[in-house]
C-alpha cells in the first residue's frame, strides 16, 4: 500500500513539472503584440474600474 501511494505521488509530481515546463515555454513564444495587447487591455481595465468606483462612491470630492 505504502510503495503505491509513493508511485502516485511520484508521477503526480511529474506530471505536475510537465505542465509547468509547458506553461513555461508556451508563454515564451508571445509575440510583442500579444504583450502589447494585454498590457492595453489590462490598463483599460483598471481605468474602467477606477471609473466605476469614483462613480459609485458618493465621497468623490475628497479624492
Amino acid at each position: 500500500m505504502g510503495g503505491g501511494l509513493g508511485l502516485i505521488a511520484a508521477i503526480g509530481g511529474f506530471l505536475l513539472l510537465v505542465v509547468l515546463v509547458f506553461a513555461v515555454l508556451r508563454n515564451r513564444q508571445r509575440s510583442r503584440a500579444d504583450v502589447q495587447r494585454t498590457e492595453q487591455a489590462t490598463h483599460n481595465l483598471y481605468q474602467r474600474t477606477d471609473a466605476e468606483d469614483k462613480a459609485s462612491d458618493p465621497d468623490t470630492k475628497n479624492f
